[in-house]
C-alpha cells in the first residue's frame, strides 16, 4: 500500500508555512488492532536500533528517548530538503531560481533547531554545500521518473512484510509502547502484524534503467565508503519496496553521497561520489525473511523483559553511543536520567 506520493513543487515536510504547525507526537512501539492482535510499522531508524546494542534499543523505540544533540541529523535534513526541493523544480525554473529555492528550504529544519555555537554543520555550509550540488550534477543524463503521475520524489510508503504468532505476554506496560494505550500492565500479544515503512529520496531513469536513488551525508569519506551499502538492510528495502509499488523490477540502487568537511586551508572542503549498486535477486529474496527475525529478536526480549548491553557498541567511528551515559549509571538510576531534560522524545516516523 502507498501512503503518500506528493505532487507538490514543496512536500508539507519542507513547507515553511506548514513546518511551524506539525506537532511532533513520541512514536509508539505497536498499534493496536484489535483483541490480541497489534502491528509494527519499521523503518530504516527502527532496523538501524535492532543491528545495534539491544540496550540502546530499548531506551530508543521502548522507552521513546533520544539524543537532544542533533547536529548532524540537522545537517542531513537540511541538505535533503534542498535536493528535494531542487529535484523538484530542475526543468521547470531556471537554474538560478533552482538554487534560490532550495537554499530557502535548506534554512527550514535549522529554525528549529539552532546549531550549538562553533557547530560547523550550519546552515551556511549546507546552502553551499545543495548549490554546489546542484552546479555539479547540471545537465546530467538522469531523469525522475512518475508513477500515478507523482514525480518519485520523497515517496512515503507503508507496505505489509509479515505476520509473527508471538502468542506471548509483553513484559512492559502496556501504555508505555502502545499507541493511546491506558492501561500501566503488562498485556498479552498474539499475532504481531509487521510493515515496512520509509521515504525513499528519488527514483531515477538512466538510459532506461530504473535506480532508487539514496542521498547520504558524511565528513568521513574513504575508499572503503561504499563497501558499507553492498549488504545494507536500508538501500536493498528500498528496493523490495519499489518493485512493490512499481509492480515491476528496478535495475538497482545508487547511493550518492555528498561529503563536506569543516573548512581547514589545505583540506577539501566538498565531494560529490556515486556509486551504482546493480539488482542482484537473491538480496531481494532474503532481505524480508532477515528483517522479520530481526523484528523476532527484538520481540522475545519485550517478552523476557530484559534488553541485553552490547558494550562493543558504546563506541565507534562516530564517537560514543547517545546512550553511554545513561548507561554508565547504576541500574536503579538509569530510567531517570534517560527521562531528564538530556534527552528527548523520540518522534520520528515516515508516515
Amino acid at each position: 500500500m502507498l501512503i503518500k506520493l506528493n505532487p507538490s513543487n514543496l512536500s508539507s515536510r519542507h513547507d515553511p508555512e506548514k513546518i511551524h504547525t506539525q506537532k511532533l507526537e513520541r512514536k509508539y512501539l505497536f498499534t493496536h488492532l484489535g483483541g490480541n492482535d497489534y502491528s509494527l510499522n519499521i523503518d530504516w531508524s527502527t532496523l538501524e536500533s535492532f543491528l545495534s546494542c539491544d540496550r540502546a534499543s530499548e531506551w530508543k523505540l521502548v522507552y521513546g528517548r533520544t539524543s537532544k544533540s542533533r547536529s548532524a541529523l540537522t545537517y542531513g535534513a537540511a541538505i535533503h530538503a534542498g535536493l528535494e526541493v531542487a529535484a523538484r523544480l530542475v526543468g521547470k525554473e531556471s537554474s538560478e531560481q533552482v538554487i534560490r529555492q532550495a537554499i530557502a528550504a535548506t534554512e527550514i529544519p535549522f529554525s528549529e533547531s539552532t546549531p550549538e555555537i562553533g557547530e560547523w554543520r550550519n546552515f551556511q555550509s549546507a546552502a553551499e554545500t545543495v548549490e554546489a550540488y546542484i552546479k555539479h550534477y547540471s545537465g546530467e543524463h538522469m531523469t525522475v521518473l512518475s508513477h500515478e503521475e507523482n514525480p518519485l520524489i520523497e515517496v512515503g510508503f507503508k507496505l505489509p512484510l509479515g505476520e509473527l504468532e508471538i502468542d506471548s505476554t509483553i513484559q512492559y506496560p502496556e501504555n508505555l509502547i502502545v499507541q493511546s494505550a491506558q492501561s500501566p500492565e503488562h498485556f498479552y500479544i498474539g499475532k504481531l502484524t509487521v510493515n515496512w515503512t520509509g521515504i525513499i529520496d528519488k527514483v531515477v531513469s538512466i538510459h532506461d534503467k530504473i535506480w532508487v536513488l539514496d542521498h547520504k551525508t558524511t565528513s568521513m569519506f574513504g575508499s572503503d565508503y561504499f563497501d558499507d551499502f553492498e549488504l545494507s538492510t536500508q538501500p536493498i528495502g528500498y528496493q523490495w519496496a519499489m518493485e512493490r509499488i512499481l509492480q515491476k523490477p528496478v535495475d538497482g540502487y545508487i547511493i550518492d553521497c555528498l561529503v563536506t568537511r569543516k573548512k581547514t586551508k589545505t583540506g577539501t572542503e566538498r565531494e560529490f561520489h556515486r556509486h551504482f549498486y546493480p539488482r542482484e535477486q537473491w538480496k531481494l529474496d532474503e532481505w524480508p525473511k532477515n528483517t522479520i527475525e530481526l523484528v523476532s529478536d527484538f520481540v522475545h526480549n519485550l517478552v523476557r523483559g530484559y534488553f541485553p548491553q552490547k558494550t562493543t557498541h558504546c563506541r565507534g567511528k562516530y564517537g560514543k553511543c547517545q546512550y553511554f551515559d545513561t548507561c554508565n549509571f547504576k541500574p536503579s538510576q538509569r530510567l531517570l536520567y534517560l527521562n531528564s531534560d538530556a534527552y528527548q522524545p523520540f518522534t520520528w516516523s515516515p508516515i
